[in-house]
């Protein structure tokens, strides 16, 4: 690949491939997927990002934010052994023109998940715990 690709170009690119295909899963391998496509599969490890107030449930209105909290929880039930769940606190450089809050570098937990039973951690003191 191209070292001069970026992220979004990337992961635009595997969206569009993957846009009319059934998902397939290999056994030992990692498979990237929306939370659209996570219906009806599971895995042993699940990773959802960007789970701010500003993505999900972002620019939806009305009936549209309950189905962004469904989408979440299938997602999150998708786990077999493993959920991670990550979320920034600020968003800088290009970062800031994402989600529903343009322009502003703050960010929050969605409150779909906030007050729940686990309390985010700061992703270095957890790499910490776990090393």
């Amino acid at each position: 690949m191209d070292d001069n690709i970026d992220l979004e170009k990337t992961l635009r690119l595997i969206n569009l491939s993957l846009r009319n295909e059934e998902q397939e899963t290999h056994e030992g391998c990692i498979t990237i997927m929306t939370m659209h496509q996570a219906k009806g599969l599971s895995a042993e490890a699940v990773f959802i990002m960007a789970t701010e107030d500003e993505y999900i449930p972002g620019r939806a209105q009305g009936r549209q934010i309950e189905d962004e909290r469904r989408l979440l929880y299938v997602s999150i039930t998708r786990a077999k052994q493993y959920l991670y769940i990550t979320h920034c606190q600020r968003r800088i450089r290009q970062q800031i023109f994402s989600g529903r809050s343009t322009k502003t570098t703050r960010r929050n937990l969605t409150g779909f998940l906030r007050g729940g039973p686990i309390r985010s951690i700061r992703g270095r003191d957890y790499l910490r715990r776990i090393l």
